[in-house]
């Protein structure tokens, strides 16, 4: 009967645990969705958007990316939006609220090998 009860107990503590841990990521998610749709609402108001919803992503290793043309001025923090419908791409940094690079992008839907 005690091993009934203590894996009964054991169960119920993971369930709740994993059921808080699962909570959080979405809480997550829900914060980084606001958060880039600011940006982009924040953008907007100064240059024409695609009517697309972009993948954004945050650079946190500018010296890794100064080899490409599109980040050759690009600082950690700033923030990469890629319209994949549209093909364009934009480097925006908050800090000072500008654009530093707007421009086409193509994507391959192979890989090269």
């Amino acid at each position: 009967m005690l091993v009934i009860v203590s894996a009964l107990c054991y169960f119920a503590y993971n369930y709740i645990d994993t059921k808080n841990q699962l909570s959080q990521i979405s809480n997550s998610e829900t914060k980084t969705n606001e958060e880039n749709k600011k940006l982009v609402n924040d953008i907007g108001k100064y240059i024409e958007l695609p009517g697309e919803t972009p993948t954004v992503a945050t650079v946190n290793d500018a010296s890794k990316l100064n080899h490409q043309e599109f980040f050759k001025n690009a600082k950690n923090g700033d923030k990469v939006l890629v319209f994949s419908e549209s093909g364009r791409a934009l480097l925006y940094r908050p800090s000072t609220q500008k654009v530093i690079e707007y421009s086409k992008v193509s994507f391959s839907s192979e890989q090269s090998q």
